[in-house]
């Protein structure tokens, strides 16, 4: 783990941890924070905008290629912000996201390649960027328990465009760059608590993932055609989420 991954780690505890001290403080001092009952707040209809960010993970990734072999990239520990806006039927979300997700590669390996580096690792340079739109639904929990929180469950599928820039290394250059867009899927598992009237704070954890990619790759030798993602882009993301609801009925 890097001095960058620990910033980060460091930066969303810290975050995580306010928001807890926050809440208990002003739970256990007497002070309001609004807990609805759990069978009155499910009857109520209402739109809500939310901003998030948070932290992730995305496990190797190799890329081959007729000039370039097979190419793992590893990451550092990066970022994801996104926004959504989205309607509440009793239990039910719906809402429609934009998610952005950014990490940095830490090392780059080269293998089964005609270049004379073939089977050596590289303390990398490059990024992976990807912008996705999604479509979630999340159901919750918190009709079914008499508790203070708020857990939920839920899932989306959408479109992401995966772009992997800049994987350089001194003396080679460009090993590899280029972009595609790809279904997406997420899995959502977290909980919130009140802290106004109309407004949460939510943490969760989300697994994202995206189909296999086809590239159309720029590298130190030129352009190389459909360049194989082999395996399918990953990432493990813990976010903190601020909603803020509009009561209809």
């Amino acid at each position: 783990m890097n001095d960058n991954d620990r910033h980060l780690i460091f930066a969303f505890t810290a975050i995580f941890g306010l928001a807890c001290a926050f809440y208990s403080t002003h739970s256990f001092a007497g002070y309001y924070i609004p807990t609805p009952d759990p069978v009155e707040e499910c009857a109520t209809h209402s739109w809500y905008i939310a901003g998030r960010a948070g932290v992730d993970r995305i496990p190797s990734m190799d890329i081959s290629g007729e000039f370039t072999g097979t190419v793992e990239l590893d990451f550092n520990t990066g970022y994801n912000v996104g926004g959504a806006i989205g309607y509440r039927v009793d239990a039910l979300r719906f809402e429609a996201e934009y998610l952005y997700i950014h990490s940095g590669v830490d090392d780059i390996s080269i293998m089964d390649s005609v270049i004379e580096a073939n089977n050596t690792v590289f303390s990398g340079q490059g990024r992976v960027r990807v912008h996705a739109g999604m479509g979630n639904m999340t159901f919750g929990l918190d009709h079914m328990l008499d508790i203070r929180i708020h857990p939920y469950i839920g899932g989306g599928i959408g479109y992401a465009n995966v772009e992997v820039t800049g994987t350089n290394i001194d003396g080679i250059g460009e090993v590899f760059s280029g972009s595609h867009g790809t279904f997406a899927f997420q899995g959502i598992v977290g909980f919130g608590f009140y802290v106004m009237d109309n407004a949460l704070i939510t943490i969760d954890y989300r697994y994202f993932g995206t189909t296999k990619a086809q590239f159309n790759s720029t590298t130190a030798e030129g352009v190389i055609n459909n360049q194989d993602l082999e395996e399918r882009f990953q990432s493990h993301m813990i976010s903190a989420t601020l909603v803020a609801q509009f009561d209809i009925v």
